[in-house]
């Protein structure tokens, strides 16, 4: 589930990812918040103000929404393209 991360609107990925984290059983809590230090970005208080500390990964690098919706190519790799074209 948490792959489908990536097709999720931008401006929704917070919300989703807090829905999807209530879903995950407790054993996956590692990944999750592996998952949300690296590629969504986690929370945190500063005075009487929470702060968004930025993940390790922007949205913009692995979200493939905006690209699913506009046609383009979602995979990394000109091989890989080029190579599913045949199948």
């Amino acid at each position: 589930m948490i792959t489908s991360m990536a097709f999720v609107p931008p401006q929704d990925l917070l919300r989703v990812f807090a829905e999807l984290w209530e879903l995950m059983p407790l054993e996956l809590e590692p990944v999750m918040l592996y998952f949300e230090k690296n590629y969504i970005g986690t929370e945190t208080r500063r005075g009487n103000r929470n702060v968004l500390v930025e993940p390790k990964f922007e949205h913009s690098l692995w979200n493939l929404y905006n690209r699913t919706l506009d046609g383009i190519s979602t995979c990394n790799s000109c091989m890989e393209c080029g190579t599913t074209k045949f199948l």
